[in-house]
């Protein structure tokens, strides 16, 4: 038997009936909802395609792994939930934070988001990896600053890397 199966980890399902389910399904529910994803498993190869064009390193893999909203018992066309319009001005600015060296989500794209919003202020971390937040000390002050008395970074204000991509 795997040793991952024992432990508990993601091929524990292999170790038979008793074997609790122990993964996470967190990220479909959200993802299922939020998206317009088709109800159809065979329109999935087409979406992959087009989210590589757009996201040539991980666009299909993401893409994929949205498959499970092909069946997903709640469907997204039935939740509740904020589909714009986006630039209307809300009660409090939103804080966009952009790193600019992530694979994952290009940093134009939070450029575009910032854009969009009616009032919203990007804050561009020039670090690498998919995320800035708890990785990025002078991102982790601006963010807290923001959640806890509403105080926005400067425009255009930039986060340089804690530490070099190869030391």
């Amino acid at each position: 038997m795997c040793p991952r199966a024992l432990a508990g980890g993601p091929t524990a399902a292999l170790a038979g009936a008793t074997t609790p389910y122990r993964s996470d399904d967190s990220k479909s529910g959200f993802n299922c909802l939020d998206k317009p994803y088709p109800p159809v498993p065979a329109a999935w190869p087409a979406l992959a395609d087009g989210a590589a064009a757009r996201s040539p390193v991980f666009g299909r893999m993401v893409t994929y792994e949205s498959a499970p909203c092909a069946s997903w018992p709640a469907p997204w066309w039935r939740a509740e939930r904020y589909s714009g319009p986006w630039n209307r001005r809300s009660a409090n600015p939103v804080l966009v934070v952009g790193n600019r060296y992530d694979a994952v989500t290009r940093y134009e794209f939070s450029r575009r988001m910032a854009g969009g919003l009616a009032s919203a202020r990007l804050l561009t971390v020039d670090a690498f990896g998919h995320t800035a937040l708890g990785l990025n000390r002078c991102a982790d002050a601006a963010t807290t600053q923001y959640l806890l008395h509403g105080q926005l970074p400067e425009p255009g204000a930039r986060c340089a890397a804690d530490d070099p991509l190869f030391p």
